[in-house]
């Protein structure tokens, strides 16, 4: 059992609280088919982060990726809350970090909205030379296993899209909204282990899917998505912003189940941004209003 309880600029930020009850929602009730079930998952305690957790991602060896969206840092951490690393722009700090991936090389690249850049840092902290410098306003970034990387940001004409690049930076597809459509404020970004990608295309209350080719292939309806990420078993975890809910899609849109709050506090979501299950089956959900990052345990994970 979890006890601590300090600031997470002391370096330790897990709270524990006792009880919290299960989650409430329509996964409570069933139904769920994904490995941990998306049932029974309760309250475990907070990462408290003071300058509003945007997004959280995955790290190297099992760690966690958060970045803090008004003190404009990122954190490599434990799945404990244990500060590994800060990383910031040298002598400044993020113009507007956004969402982030890691390469297969190790290499972090955080997309910096107001900057018009994607900057890329090594583990150590060591700042690389950015890349898509001036692709405009880059909001969201996914790495591929096979090593495409997928940015979604502004052309010329100032819309939307989802560039395709090596990892060097160099431009070779593009993704295009679904016909007759424009994406509309896209945030997150994810793919799975086919290298199917999915973009949370949050304002237009949808979820796209593409192939590994670059086809449109699906549409998810219905879900003000803002972060999205895959778990082992390419079960889609969405923020559902605007409903104050976590969603759980198959890859076929498929509602698996979902988890709900109606009141800011601790274990409850006010502005959810992104959710992350670990392999391990822990949920993590950041809240940039209530600057915390929940933690969540599913009854078939013993400790």
């Amino acid at each position: 059992m979890i006890t601590s309880r300090r600031d997470f600029l002391t370096h330790t930020a897990l709270v524990a609280l006792s009880g919290g009850g299960l989650l409430a929602g329509g996964c409570g009730g069933g139904g769920g088919t994904s490995r941990y079930g998306y049932q029974g998952y309760t309250y475990e305690g907070s990462l408290l982060i003071a300058d509003g957790p945007r997004w959280i991602n995955y790290g190297p060896k099992g760690t966690l990726i958060v970045g803090e969206q008004w003190k404009r840092e990122i954190h490599i951490l434990s799945q404990q809350g244990v500060i590994h690393r800060t990383i910031k722009v040298p002598g400044d700090a993020f113009q507007y970090p956004q969402e982030c991936a890691v390469s297969p090389n190790g290499v972090i690249h955080v997309c910096d909205s107001t900057a018009n850049v994607v900057r890329r840092y090594r583990l150590d902290g060591t700042e690389l030379p950015p890349i898509l410098s001036g692709f405009g306003n880059p909001t969201g970034i996914e790495i591929t296993k096979n090593g495409r990387i997928y940015t979604i940001g502004n052309s010329g004409d100032d819309r939307q899209r989802v560039t395709v690049s090596d990892l060097a930076g160099n431009i070779t597809a593009w993704l295009l909204p679904p016909a007759g459509s424009a994406f509309n404020d896209a945030r997150g970004i994810t793919s799975d282990s086919y290298n199917n990608v999915y973009v949370a295309d949050f304002l237009n209350a949808r979820i796209v899917k593409y192939d590994a080719s670059g086809n449109h292939v699906l549409t998810i309806s219905d879900v003000s998505a803002f972060g999205i990420n895959v778990d082992i078993q390419d079960s889609l975890v969405v923020t559902d912003f605007f409903n104050r809910k976590v969603r759980v899609y198959s890859g076929s849109g498929a509602i698996l189940g979902e988890f709900t709050s109606s009141e800011p506090g601790p274990g409850n979501f006010f502005e959810p941004s992104t959710a992350l299950v670990m392999p391990n089956g822990l949920l993590y959900v950041s809240d940039f209003v209530i600057n915390e990052v929940s933690i969540w345990k599913p009854a078939s994970l013993t400790a």
